[in-house]
This record gives C-alpha cells, structure tokens and sequence, in this order.
C-alpha cells in the first residue's frame, strides 16, 4: 500500500470518527424549521407514495429520507446516521474532484484533510437539512464529469448528467450552473466537434431522463409549468423587506402568499411578478444593500460552535472553555477563507478551475436575488473554496521561505517571499488578492478582534 493510499485511509477515519463522535453527541436534537417539514414530508410520501401539493420545497431531500425510512424505519437517528457515510464519502471526493482540478496530490490530501475537520461539514451532518445530500451529490456530478473528459467515455458523463439532475431536485439553485458545463465542455472539446456535440446530448439526456417524471408530475399537480416547486416566494419573501419604512402592504407573508389566487400555479406567479416589482423599484440602490447583506452572511462561522453549546450538548464546561472553542472554530473558518482567497487569485489556469468559478458566480448571483439572511445555504460554497484553500496554503509553503541570518548583524533573519515565475500578470493578481483579502478582513473584522483576543490573551 503507497503513502498515498495510507494517506486518505487515515483522512477518511479521522472523518467518520469525528462525525460519529459528534453524532453521539446530538443525537437528541429534535428537527426544526425545514428539518420537520423535511421529516413530515417524507412520512407522507410512505404513507401515500408522494407528499401533498402544498408543500414548496424540491423533493430531493423529502425522498431520501422516505427512503431511509422504508429500509430502516421512521427513525431520525437512521437518516443522520446515513448522512454521516455521505459526509465521509464527500470528504473522499473533495480529495478526487482536487486532485482533477488542480493535479497536485499534495493539495488534494490537504483539502480531504481540511473537509474532514471542517466544523460546519461535520455539524450539518447530523442535521436534516439539504446540505450534506447537495454537496454529495454535487461532487459526484462533477467528479464524473472531470473523469469522462480524462477517460473519454460517455457513462461518466451520463451518470455525471444523472447526479446533476438529483443536485437539482434536491437543491434547484444547481440548475442554472447547465450553462457553465456546457462552457466547460466547449472549452475542453472545442477542437472536436462531433465529441463536443455527443458530449452535450449524452448529458443532457441523462439529466433530463431523471428529471423528467418529477416535472411531469409537477405540470399535472399544479396544472401548469411551475418548474421543480413553486419557488417565486423566495423572490417575493427575499426582497420584501430591503427599504421598508413603515408597515408595507406589499411585504410578504406565507398568509398573503396563500391567500392569493386558487392554485399553487396562481401564486407563484403572484410572487414572481410581486418579486420583480421589489427588485425594480429599489434599484440602483437594490444592488448595493443586497451586496452587504451576502457580504455579511460570509461574516463568521457559528452554525456549529453556539447551536450545540447552547443546547449543552458537549456537557458542563466552563464560560471560559467555551469562548475559546468557539474563538478555535471561528479561526479554522478565517484561515480557510483567506487562504481560498489567495488559491482563488493566484493558482495558474485552467479550464477545472474556472468550471468552479462559475459555480460560484452563480451559486452567490442567485443566493444574492433571492435570500436576505441565511447563512447556513453558503455551506456548499464552502465546500468549494475548501479546495482553493488547500492549494493557497501550499501556495504560501512553497513561495515563502525562512532565512537564518549569518553571523554578522548586517545579515538578520527574516522571512522572503518568492514570487511564483512563470506569469506575466504578477501585479494584477496581487491586487485582486489585496482587494479580496481587505473586503473579506474588513467584513469580518469584529471576529478577527475577537478571536485574537481569546487565542492571544
């Protein structure tokens, strides 16, 4: 067995252990919010082989549970159980899909590495949220889709093609990402257009043999095109709010959202045209207050560190223990996010990386349209930059060296930075790196002071 080998086996137990661990202890967590309409819906869709019209939530989530259900029966413990092997599995494929992106091993062990201690990736495993199932799936879609371009076969990218679809049914901000494969697709098959043009229709159909029963069934529920679920209020609700002075008539409610027409197809149109509206008539300031509220959902990781303390999970520990816990996991969340900062910025091209860029764009474009505040739906984000992260860490290693001074005072020691050769176009990525860096520090510059303090008394 290589080192190599030994390497991920150990990474892959450290992440089942930890997220066992903590597994153990939360296991009494009851649902709430979506995880108890998640657990509602997929209690119905045992009983009744579908959950009820009125539900608007995608049915990706709803349906993996039931699933659980019918194998293990109705039992919470089960499902989260099944979470963390799917947690654990991502960690693995973190480790592939950057070994693909980046082609370096070493980098590809440092991201596994981080996935697998990452707090908020072991936390929402053990909740009933749409998170762990979506970044599954999301990198398995991906990673068979890099190796079908590697390989040259076509079942990877059929089976890419089917996973996108279930990435999609379980969370459909991934549908818009279609044009970025298909971007990336021309960008790698361009010089072969026949290849270029199976490669698409073999995706595409993929994709759309597994979506197509659950938009079929949609048309017949709501009598009309309503896509995935009704999902307008997101618009309506995630812009209604921005500027209001005064009780607005206009604000959106789930009370006037039901109240509104005689079908489900009536108000969700309703809502996109209420949506629109918001958006259109608060511009060009729109685009500014909708800048700072996504900028402030990347503040500081808490999801993990106050829910759990909070409800006492991890025992009696002093006020003091706690602060610091919580100042060590808001520093792993800091140093991983400016190091993704400068692995963003600085990494050479190539078609792999920019395939996740365009992730991000448009991950962040819609989360910017339609949602005000909730930071627990940039964990797939994070997922992503956790492979930025592990290559601007080697970055830093490889280009910043420690110099022992001689024995003369004219020749102190210090610390040397090496500029990566090879690039034209130094200047220009130092400065989208200062910029980055600075807006990112500046955003969070509170918790910086904050955990300074407790780690540095």
């Amino acid at each position: 067995m290589t080192s190599r080998s030994c390497a991920i086996i150990v990474i892959l137990l450290v992440a089942l252990a930890l997220r066992t661990l903590f597994l153990f202890l939360t296991r009494d967590i009851r649902p709430v919010f979506d995880e108890a309409a998640y657990f509602k819906m997929a209690k119905e869709i045992l009983a009744n082989g579908d959950f009820q019209a009125g539900w608007l939530w995608p049915p990706g989530q709803p349906y993996f549970m039931a699933g659980v259900f019918r194998i293990f029966g109705v039992n919470i413990l089960a499902v989260k159980a099944v979470q963390v092997i799917l947690s654990t599995l991502s960690v693995y494929l973190t480790y592939l899909v950057c070994r693909q992106t980046f082609g370096n091993e070493r980098t590809a062990l440092l991201a596994g590495a981080i996935a697998a201690i990452y707090p908020s990736l072991i936390a929402f495993s053990h909740y009933l949220w749409t998170e762990t199932l979506f970044i599954f799936l999301l990198l398995c879609f991906v990673h068979l889709l890099l190796r079908s371009i590697d390989s040259r076969r076509y079942w990877p990218l059929a089976a890419s093609g089917a996973f996108f679809a279930l990435g999609c049914l379980t969370r459909p901000v991934l549908l818009p990402t279609f044009v970025i494969v298909l971007v990336y697709l021309w960008s790698r098959l361009r010089a072969r257009r026949r290849v270029l043009l199976l490669s698409i229709v073999v995706f595409a159909a993929a994709a759309g043999a597994v979506m197509t029963p659950w938009l079929v069934r949609t048309v017949h529920v709501y009598d009309g095109w309503v896509g995935i679920a009704p999902s307008a209020h997101h618009l309506w609700r995630g812009n209604s709010d921005l500027f209001r002075e005064a009780e607005d008539v206009d604000d959106f409610s789930r009370e006037k959202y039901d109240a509104y027409g005689s079908s489900a197809l009536e108000r969700d149109r309703h809502a996109l045209k209420k949506g629109i509206e918001k958006i259109r008539a608060e511009q060009p300031y729109w685009i500014l207050k909708k800048g700072l509220i996504y900028l402030h959902t990347w503040a500081y990781d808490r999801s993990f560190p106050l829910r759990h303390m909070e409800l006492g999970l991890y025992g009696n520990i002093t006020p003091g223990t706690e602060r610091l816990l919580v100042a060590c996991f808001q520093f792993v969340y800091l140093a991983v996010m400016l190091a993704a900062i400068l692995g963003f910025c600085w990494t050479a091209y190539r078609p792999e990386k920019w395939l996740w860029i365009g992730f991000l764009i448009v991950f962040s474009a819609v989360y910017i349209l339609t949602i005000s505040h909730n930071a627990r739906l940039r964990l797939p984000l994070e997922a992503i930059l956790i492979m930025f992260a592990a290559e601007g860490f080697l970055l830093t290693a490889r280009h910043i060296r420690w110099h022992r001074g001689g024995s003369s005072p004219d020749r102190p020691a210090m610390v040397c930075l090496t500029v990566p050769p090879g690039t034209g176009k130094v200047l220009l990525r130092a400065a989208l790196y200062c910029l980055f860096t600075v807006v990112f520090i500046y955003n969070c510059s509170v918790n910086v002071v904050t955990v300074a303090r407790r780690l540095f008394p």
